[in-house]
């Protein structure tokens, strides 16, 4: 999973909600967001609670393949450079 989870507090648009209150509002919340870029789209998702700790493992997880595929690609381009361009499937 890619992206990252923050908590955020919420104003509704419900006339006289206690979220709206000018001297002691109470927002909404807090509900954790996915925020995230896929070819070049930033979203946002609510994640429901009992979601939370895998969604972290799965980005955790994300990260890592994504650390282990640079790391991939940088040796590839290494043997590039020493034995020039060949057939490496």
């Amino acid at each position: 999973m890619p992206g990252s989870l923050r908590e955020q507090w919420y104003t509704c648009k419900t006339k006289n909600c206690k979220c709206q209150d000018e001297q002691m509002p109470k927002k909404h919340g807090p509900y954790q967001q996915l925020s995230f870029t896929v070819d070049a789209k930033s979203s946002t998702l609510i994640i429901k609670e009992e979601d939370v700790e895998l969604v972290r493992e799965q980005i955790k997880n994300y990260k890592t393949y994504k650390k282990l595929n640079m790391e991939l690609i940088k040796e590839y381009l290494n043997l590039t450079r020493i034995d020039g361009v060949k057939n490496r499937d």
